[in-house]
């Protein structure tokens, strides 16, 4: 068995959903991380929500 990826408590996501949602949410890059099936890839933590502009 392989230990999990992610964090208790955090959101990791692809470079997909960061591309999908950088515009409405802050982000902060998590680094490489190996993934069955598909190699390393690149993720994100979601760290919040960015401020709307009145």
């Amino acid at each position: 068995m392989t230990p999990a990826q992610g964090v208790t408590g955090s959101i990791q996501v692809t470079p997909e959903t960061y591309e999908h949602l950088r515009e409405r949410y802050l982000f902060e890059p998590r680094g490489c991380i190996p993934v069955k099936g598909k190699g390393e890839l690149m993720t994100y933590w979601l760290t919040g929500r960015r401020e709307r502009n009145a």
